[in-house]
């Protein structure tokens, strides 16, 4: 139990790493990381799951579930708040409700299933509909890379080539017709700005629009002439 105002950062007998927050509090029985790996949570917490691919990794709150095999997440559910909210860091975590009638399945198969969120990704479940809606987180990081990717310097660079870049560097989905932007170009320098500010400049140089629907980027456009 956290009664601080400072976070709090301990390591479960698995080797996971959790950082509770605030008013926060985390459960788990003697048999931890033997014949389960099964938290409680009420609150807030930072995961950092040691990948265990043969023993996955639950956290319990309030209404949902979140199954890991290995990942860094965060989960925030307060007893009073209306939602539940998970967002991804690193990795890949899948959620469903705690009355999911293939719960019993999925807490016993070893895959991932049911709504997969990867990084830079969130669900809030609604908890007086049960209702579950996937979206980005409100700011998405730049995801580590295994190579550095190019920077954001574009000097008459095809549009389409832009996206891509931003699609790998945040890991994230961007929806367009390539065809309509095949003639579209970009002559710009987006290296320190945000997700959302890079999606903005982009758009109003090809005279587009965008929004975000289920973790997506769209992107509106007529096409360049």
């Amino acid at each position: 139990v956290n009664l601080d105002d400072k976070p709090l950062h301990f390591q479960l007998p698995d080797g996971s790493k959790v950082t509770l927050f605030a008013k926060s509090r985390l459960s788990f029985d003697h048999f931890f990381g033997k014949k389960n790996r099964s938290v409680y949570l009420s609150g807030k917490a930072f995961f950092e799951v040691k990948k265990q691919p043969n023993s996955p990794f639950f956290v319990y709150a309030n209404e949902l579930v979140t199954k890991v095999l290995g990942t860094s997440f965060v989960v925030q559910a307060y007893p009073n708040d209306k939602q539940v909210e998970v967002q991804v860091k690193t990795g890949k975590v899948s959620v469903f409700t705690q009355n999911d009638p293939s719960k019993a399945q999925k807490l016993s198969n070893r895959e991932l299933e049911g709504i997969v969120l990867t990084p830079n990704q969130q669900i809030t479940l609604n908890r007086q509909e049960l209702r579950l809606a996937r979206a980005l987180v409100p700011e998405p990081q730049l995801l580590a890379q295994p190579t550095p990717l190019p920077a954001f310097e574009f000097e008459e660079a095809p549009v389409s080539q832009v996206l891509d870049l931003i699609e790998k560097a945040y890991g994230i989905n961007i929806v367009y017709d390539a065809e309509l932007l095949s003639s579209c170009t970009l002559t710009a320098s987006l290296s320190e700005e945000s997700l959302a500010q890079k999606i903005k400049l982009i758009c109003q140089a090809i005279d587009a629009t965008s929004e975000t629907i289920d973790a997506q980027i769209v992107i509106y456009s007529k096409g360049c002439h």
